[in-house]
């Protein structure tokens, strides 16, 4: 994208009229594994592009330490995305969280998928593993495509549900403010 590429130049500085004024660094922090987000407008490339640009000089930095979940989590999404990752496994922050079992469904069929979630869902609340449904979350790959066949059964099953609707990040009005200022900026 030209506009990212014009940004960075100056904030490298890399104008030729003041060669005097060029900064020598500045830091980029991100999360690779975070471009399971491109439904939302997540651009997977972003650090190969930014390392590749021919005025910028760039070291990388492998933070390996995921101090968001558990190590099972961690352990699980590892070997589960390990042939689609060019990096080092992660090493969970074990002093932080309570260990807890991870359901894993695979299933063809949206209906099935639907009704093994509904049966995992109620034998965590008749054992006593959650309280209240909203201890829950199900994640899904699409919201408008994958979820219809779920909240259906939620509904038969008499089991409470919220569904957060995500717009993709590039119709988001703060977004979209940033993207309409940069450019008025960059033309102007």
């Amino acid at each position: 994208n030209e506009i990212f590429k014009i940004l960075l130049k100056e904030i490298v500085n890399e104008n030729e009229k003041d060669p005097e004024n060029i900064h020598s660094t500045f830091t980029v922090v991100g999360d690779i594994d975070q471009s399971i987000y491109r439904f939302r407008g997540a651009y997977e490339d972003y650090f190969k592009e930014l390392s590749s640009l021919d005025f910028i000089d760039a070291q990388e930095e492998f933070l390996d330490i995921n101090y968001r979940s558990t190590k099972e989590i961690v352990d699980f999404c590892d070997n589960y995305i390990s042939h689609q990752r060019e990096r080092p496994k992660l090493n969970p922050n074990e002093k932080k969280f309570k260990s807890s079992d991870i359901y894993f469904i695979e299933n063809d069929d949206r209906d099935g998928e639907a009704e093994d979630l509904i049966k995992i869902i109620k034998k965590l609340k008749e054992d006593g593993i959650i309280r209240e449904y909203n201890e829950i979350a199900v994640l899904f790959r699409s919201v408008v495509n994958d979820s219809k066949s779920l909240t259906k059964k939620l509904d038969e099953n008499a089991i409470p549900y919220q569904v957060s609707d995500v717009k993709g990040l590039e119709n988001r009005d703060e977004i979209k403010f940033i993207l309409n200022l940069m450019e008025f900026v960059t033309f102007s």
